[in-house]
């Protein structure tokens, strides 16, 4: 049984409850959580402001619950204070059996350790200001030989580095990874990017990793700062069972590197590539028959692509047949004959469902600019290659049923 909210109660015995909510609407409802009866309970979600009180609760819940497996807390704290850094870190030693935890404040080294030689902990999640307040100093590939699940929020406003994330990285031991997401709204300079990666390939199993997740700010930064090179991303290649990969970032991708990724992730269903506007990208339709190719399984591609010449058609290769149903999401692409673009992804992915292209209209451009004639030019002539991709779908599906 799941109770997801509460707020509070009196001698209350629910011997089957396995997850509980706890949002207290007034502090003095706190420590009410002593009285809840509930030895079966294993995952604690709590929403808790800051104040003499709460360290007292944390304290209830170490001492009464020290069998949670799965912990979310999330603290209305200024990270910075080391006193209430401490009292977090006290709390989160208390549990030998945790396996998931989630927390929007930082804690100690003392507490990272602690996580990291739990046999079985497995789920590790940071959502915070900036990655600056994670502890340093953690030994080198010793901890987390467990961890299955990573993942690293920081909010806007905070600073542009992720060393210290990948100090954290450094620290594990050959982690059996199979999620890795970060969401950083700032933009971190592509050196800082390039080591996060190398980390990731030197101190997670290469064959567990399922799902990458990259989502960084695209502002106020010069691209040659943060424009990530072909050495830095190629560290993911090593990892031959990614099945999702969504890279917003600040990139330069071309063909190559299309057929790199391509080759090396033979079980790609799900491909976002995102980066600030290309006026002229590098990735032609030639990046399409990679995918054809080598990636049987690929339901989504995200990205932006030149499409004014057209490749000639592998007639001697029959690549498309076993294909799902494809979703293809394009960003600023170029395009000059709606026609033979059509004829040509038909050939490749003849059950393609969806193809949308950014409208013009959705940035709030000025209808007067010639950029944006353009640009809209570009968007009919798109649409026109989704309604023939319909109209060739809906004629193929025919065929099928007869």
């Amino acid at each position: 049984m799941k109770f997801l909210r509460y707020r509070g109660a009196n001698n209350y015995l629910l011997p089957n409850l396995v997850e509980l909510h706890w949002e207290p609407t007034f502090t003095d409802t706190l420590l009410d959580i002593d009285r809840v009866l509930c030895p079966r309970l294993s995952h604690l979600s709590m929403i808790l402001l800051s104040g003499k009180l709460v360290e007292q609760f944390l304290a209830t819940i170490s001492r009464t619950r020290p069998s949670l497996t799965s912990i979310q807390l999330q603290v209305d704290i200024n990270p910075a204070d080391v006193t209430w850094q401490s009292i977090l870190s006290r709390f989160v030693c208390a549990f030998p059996t945790l396996a998931s935890l989630h927390l929007t404040s930082a804690i100690d080294a003392d507490a990272i350790l602690h996580l990291g030689k739990l046999g079985g902990f497995k789920s590790l999640t940071f959502d915070m200001r900036d990655a600056s307040f994670l502890p340093a100093g953690l030994p080198r590939g010793k901890i987390f030989q467990d961890l299955s699940a990573f993942e690293f929020t920081g909010l806007r406003g905070g600073g542009n580095s992720l060393d210290p994330v990948t100090n954290l990285i450094q620290s594990w031991d050959r982690s059996p990874l199979t999620s890795f997401k970060i969401d950083f709204m700032s933009s971190p300079s592509a050196t800082s990017l390039e080591a996060l990666f190398h980390a990731l390939s030197e101190h997670c199993s290469h064959d567990a990793l399922y799902t990458i997740e990259i989502t960084l700010s695209f502002t106020q930064i010069p691209d040659t700062h943060s424009l990530v090179s072909s050495r830095g991303w190629t560290h993911l290649l090593l990892f031959p069972n990614l099945s999702s990969v969504q890279l917003l970032c600040r990139y330069r991708f071309d063909d190559e590197d299309m057929h790199a990724m391509a080759t090396a992730w033979p079980k790609l269903k799900t491909l976002e590539l995102m980066s600030p506007r290309q006026n002229d990208p590098s990735i032609t339709l030639r990046a399409l028959l990679s995918f054809a190719r080598h990636c049987p399984q690929l339901e989504s591609l995200q990205l932006s692509l030149d499409a004014r010449i057209i490749p000639a058609l592998p007639l001697n290769e029959d690549v498309c047949l076993r294909h799902p149903t494809l979703r293809l999401f394009l960003q600023e692409s170029l395009i000059t004959d709606a026609h033979a673009v059509a004829t040509f992804i038909s050939h490749l992915f003849p059950n393609i469902s969806y193809l949308h292209s950014l409208d013009p209209e959705d940035m709030k451009a000025d209808a007067e600019d010639p950029e944006f004639v353009t640009q809209h030019r570009q968007f009919e002539l798109w649409n026109e290659v989704g309604r023939l991709l319909r109209g060739t779908k809906e004629d193929n599906d025919v065929k099928d049923a007869r």
